[in-house]
């Protein structure tokens, strides 16, 4: 799969996915903590599956870009502001259309996904610093023949699938960040998690990530070319 093709995944099976995974995050402690500790592992192993396989190496490069980011002061109200935006427009949206099949199906058609990727890229760009520019290159002094800094992009085994980390740290933003602003069973009052309850564990989420992102930043793990300090467990 070429990174472009991540970001356009079929929408259906992705929400029933993304669905699962919430409610899993939302009924089970040691899930949610698994998830706080290695969140790109998780949405390799519940959203991806099937898709792409990833590398431990690969896994643990999102990782450290998703807490450089989530680390970030200025990306962070940079991401406040944004999410008010969409919260804004979903709002619209379900006082617009009170059935839920009209309702996802306006949800499809106004959410530009699009769009909203290459907002957060920009902003990504907007915002770099020191740990996040450290996260996109791999920095490896046990590698002697090889430069000091080299990007993180990876290819397939026929050697023609660009796939930049960026692309994953997209993703998984947009899954803890975006999701739970739009997507809620069409009888989330009777069934499942209410769009209340998404937007819930999402805080949760975030909060406790933007924890774990600080710690690893003050202990500047995210800036450390030792092997030992950048092959952390996640």
């Amino acid at each position: 799969m070429k990174a472009e093709e991540l970001l356009v995944l079929k929408h259906d099976d992705l929400s029933r996915r993304t669905e699962t995974l919430y409610q899993e995050l939302s009924r089970s402690r040691p899930f949610r903590e698994l998830f706080v500790t290695d969140p790109a592992s998780v949405i390799a192993d519940t959203l991806l599956t099937g898709y792409r396989d990833y590398s431990g190496t690969q896994i643990k490069a999102t990782n450290r870009l998703l807490f450089s980011l989530l680390s970030n002061a200025r990306f962070m109200r940079w991401t406040e502001e944004f999410k008010g935006r969409l919260d804004d427009q979903a709002s619209e949206i379900l006082q617009e259309a009170a059935d839920p099949i009209e309702r996802a199906a306006l949800m499809a058609t106004t959410l530009d996904k699009t769009r909203i990727y290459q907002e957060i890229a920009d902003a990504m760009l907007n915002c770099a610093d020191r740990e996040l520019l450290y996260s996109l290159f791999d920095l490896n002094s046990a590698k002697p023949n090889t430069p000091v800094i080299e990007p993180y992009v990876y290819r397939d085994g026929h050697g023609d699938d660009v796939f930049p980390i960026v692309t994953f740290v997209l993703f998984v933003f947009v899954a803890i960040a975006v999701f739970p602003l739009y997507a809620a069973p069409p009888n989330a009052d009777a069934v499942g998690l209410s769009r209340q309850d998404f937007q819930a564990v999402s805080a949760f989420l975030t909060d406790r990530l933007s924890a774990r992102a600080q710690e690893l930043r003050d202990s500047e793990v995210l800036t450390s070319i030792d092997p030992a300090k950048r092959g952390w467990a996640l």
